[in-house]
């Protein structure tokens, strides 16, 4: 499993420490509240709305550091469009590996 890490927030922020810390905490605060209208919309089946919200937690995987959840919850964004959850058990998994990374940053 894919881990995260801070290559490319160290590489944004040029070395300045309270840019990065600003962008982790925009990320935190931010992700938590897209996991949560994620699910919410997945249980009411509105894909389209959950597809909003894998678009937004997909950014965030790539900020992470995360190409090859990046690249598959791309799929699964286009995949919502057709109702289609083939990689909703990857994309869900990683969620609490961001969220814990986070956390601890």
């Amino acid at each position: 499993m894919e881990q995260p890490n801070s290559s490319y927030l160290d590489a944004f922020a040029k070395g300045d420490e309270a840019f990065k810390k600003q962008l982790l905490d925009i990320l935190r605060t931010e992700l938590v509240e897209d996991i949560d209208l994620y699910f919410e919309n997945l249980n009411k089946k509105d894909y389209p709305q959950a597809k909003l919200y894998v678009h937004r937690i997909k950014h965030k995987m790539g900020m992470l550091g995360l190409e090859k959840s990046y690249a598959l919850a791309n799929k699964y964004e286009i995949g919502l469009l057709e109702s289609d959850l083939n990689q909703q058990q990857y994309f869900e998994s990683m969620l609490p590996i961001m969220t814990e990374y986070l956390n601890s940053n």
